[in-house]
């Protein structure tokens, strides 16, 4: 059922009731979200995919490795650089007039990678990807430990993802080279509101 073909069941049920099918056809924009800006949204980020999809195909007509990808463009570490290529995070002037020369984007797609992204937009969960699913795997397996172990330790908070840096490396090994992937992120204690009388002010635990 289309919007017109709903509309047109909304307006000959109520007939000259006009409030009432104005009311409906607002209910209905909320709903289903077509909104003017949700369609905006949803134009943008149709053109930073699109972006991305020129960005790898020049990768694959150059036969570019991300590694490669990443001296570059320069500036950061891989992962962070292969993370804004694929749209999740944005690059910085510099680092974008690089990556523009590198894939021969246009002055607009250069603006466009240093924009601030909606992170996370194309991820469906849990993952498809069978990579992908094994290291949100590990997570549901090893989370709650993980949890309570930095709990212990640093107290009551969490890790930042924004304050954060995240690196992989090989690690060779006789009976199979390994992934090693290092997490650093700040921890960030829960604030505890108005304390009063000496009370606690946050969930940080002295080291």
């Amino acid at each position: 059922l289309t919007n017109s073909s709903a509309l047109c069941l909304i307006e000959g049920d109520l007939g000259a009731d006009r409030p009432a099918r104005a009311a409906i056809t607002a209910g209905m924009v909320i709903a289903t979200g077509l909104s003017d800006a949700h369609r905006l949204e949803d134009k943008a980020a149709m053109i930073r995919s699109e972006l991305t999809e020129k960005i790898l195909d020049v990768k694959r007509e150059k036969d570019l490795s991300w590694k490669a990808i990443a001296e570059a463009i320069g500036g950061y570490n891989q992962i962070f650089i292969t993370t804004a290529l694929l749209g999740d995070m944005p690059l910085p002037a510099p680092q974008a007039a690089k990556a523009a020369k590198l894939f021969g984007l246009t002055k607009s797609e250069e603006k466009m990678l240093t924009e601030i992204p909606m992170r996370g937009r194309e991820t469906v969960m849990p993952p498809q990807d069978p990579t992908l699913y094994r290291f949100y795997e590990a997570m549901l397996i090893f989370g709650p430990a993980m949890k309570e172990t930095l709990h212990e330790e640093f107290g009551d908070g969490i890790m930042s993802a924004i304050d954060y840096v995240v690196k992989m490396e090989r690690e060779p090994d006789p009976a199979g080279d390994r992934v090693k992937i290092t997490m650093s992120g700040k921890f960030l204690p829960y604030k505890y509101h108005e304390p009063k009388d000496g009370a606690q002010a946050s969930g940080a635990r002295q080291a």
